[in-house]
């Protein structure tokens, strides 16, 4: 789970550099994002963001969204994470 409350850009870069570590194509990256503009979804999925939430974050969409993202993965898959 990101926080994206500091710099969108370090956040990015954090997320790039997660995801060229071995191993880590299917790990979950979630961010929270403050901003509800579309671009800055863009910007993290391009990063290598699974899925973002707005802030603040309500307990049913994180429940959702994890619930997704699991749910996503087969048993093999989410053996590896």
């Amino acid at each position: 789970l990101m926080d994206c409350h500091m710099q969108l850009t370090e956040t990015l870069v954090t997320c790039q550099r997660i995801r060229e570590l071995p191993g880590t194509a299917l790990l979950p990256i979630l961010a929270v994002i403050g901003n509800h503009q579309r671009n800055e979804r863009d910007h993290c999925r391009a990063a290598g963001v699974t899925e973002t939430l707005d802030r603040p974050v309500r307990f049913e969409e994180l429940q959702r969204v994890l619930h997704g993202v699991l749910l996503s993965r087969s048993p093999s898959e989410s053996a590896d994470i």
